[in-house]
């Protein structure tokens, strides 16, 4: 068979061209979906896409600029589009209606296949890279100003449903638990958020705790470490900190670090023991304080708002990377949920090991929504506006 030769500066590309892009996006999302950014780099996507390496460095600048490829061709078609008719089938219907097929569609997000895995992955990236937070924001954006959310409660329905579903989709890809009874009670939640509720004044609070150490004093001799370490993984990433780094910006020689912590994973997991305690601790005193003078509602309102103020990424970042690395360390969540239970012990929740499935998926959903607005904070920078009061006034009651 003769082919035409195709005229590449006519913007018409080569039909190899074509063939080798499909490849290496198809190589990005398996290494993305079972490996995580840590598996992904130009050898491994080479070697699983059957190319030479110099044929994906001729395409893409660095690591970041094939993730943003792979978000464009794969991700927006395989999960963004999905995830945007699952929220519209809720947010365009009315309350007494049938929403069985609104179900029918948040369940099959919950698949978790190569391709949603690796929309979460990126989604969670864009936390601590730049240039991904930049091109992944632009395409969340323009789904929070469609022409249907015509007035701020509509927009912020519909932000705190994506962020609502993003969140525990986070959490469920990392942790087990019983999926029909999940999605079942998630959907139930959704169905009570489809009418507006009363647009009521959310009052400005003292959140400031949020904001502090990640590490406190008291908690340990080698908090000055700890915090360099989560800084320095807040700001690059785990992949991309070294010791070296963590070293330099704790003013300690490398030696001191490997002194007290054999490798850089074990500080960091050490570090984040203290932190999930600390901040679960603190966090629920103050929402339980909040919900006592204001309502649920109004309380979650709060607390949405002040994890996106604008000036909280490394926090934000630092959340998101602990959850991302768990998803391919089963045993982090292992650990997470440890440090959680030990919180709740410490508050008076007893028997906690006699906590059952209906339970943990409560206890998912109570902090799914959150976690969603920290991945969103940085993707749209004014999403901290929104009048969320008037969906979580008719989901948290």
């Amino acid at each position: 068979m003769n082919y035409v030769k195709l005229d590449s500066a006519a913007g018409v590309r080569p039909p190899n061209r074509i063939r080798n892009n499909e490849l290496v996006r198809d190589a990005a999302v398996r290494m993305l979906g079972d490996s995580g950014l840590e598996g992904t780099n130009f050898n491994s996507i080479s070697i699983d896409a059957k190319l030479s390496n110099s044929v994906l460095r001729k395409r893409f600048a660095d690591v970041d600029a094939l993730l943003i490829d792979t978000w464009k061709h794969r991700c927006i078609d395989g999960f963004l589009k999905p995830l945007n008719v699952t929220i519209m089938s809720y947010l365009l219907s009315e309350p007494e209606s049938d929403h069985d097929p609104s179900r029918k569609l948040l369940n099959s997000l919950f698949d978790l296949n190569q391709v949603q895995c690796t929309s979460l992955e990126i989604l969670a990236v864009t936390a601590s890279h730049d240039q991904v937070c930049e091109a992944v924001g632009k395409d969340v954006i323009s789904l929070f100003n469609q022409k249907v959310l015509d007035s701020a409660s509509k927009k912020a329905q519909y932000v705190f449903y994506f962020q609502f579903i993003i969140g525990t989709l986070f959490h469920y890809r990392g942790q087990p638990i019983d999926r029909e009874l999940l999605v079942e009670r998630l959907h139930t939640l959704l169905v009570a958020g489809i009418g507006e509720a009363d647009l009521v004044a959310v009052p400005e609070v003292d959140a400031s705790y949020i904001g502090g150490k990640f590490v406190v004093p008291e908690q340990s001799p080698h908090h000055e470490l700890m915090n360099a370490c989560l800084t320095c993984v807040a700001q690059h990433g785990f992949a991309s900190t070294t010791t070296k780094m963590i070293a330099k910006a704790a003013l300690v020689s490398e030696g001191k670090l490997f002194a007290y912590f054999p490798t850089k994973l074990d500080l960091f997991l050490e570090a984040m023991s203290y932190q999930i305690e600390n901040g679960f601790l603190v966090n629920f005193r103050h929402t339980t304080q909040w919900a006592q003078q204001y309502g649920l509602g109004v309380a979650a309102a709060i607390l949405i708002r002040e994890y996106q103020r604008p000036d909280l990424d490394l926090e934000r970042a630092l959340q998101i990377e602990y959850l991302r690395l768990s998803w391919h360390r089963p045993d982090m969540f292992d650990k997470r949920l440890k440090h959680i239970n030990k919180s709740l012990i410490d508050l008076g929740v007893e028997k906690v090991e006699e906590i059952g499935p209906e339970q943990d998926v409560e206890l998912m959903l109570s902090i799914s929504a959150s976690t969603g607005a920290t991945v969103i904070a940085r993707l749209d920078r004014d999403a901290f506006k929104l009048p969320y009061v008037v969906v979580t006034q008719n989901i948290y009651r």
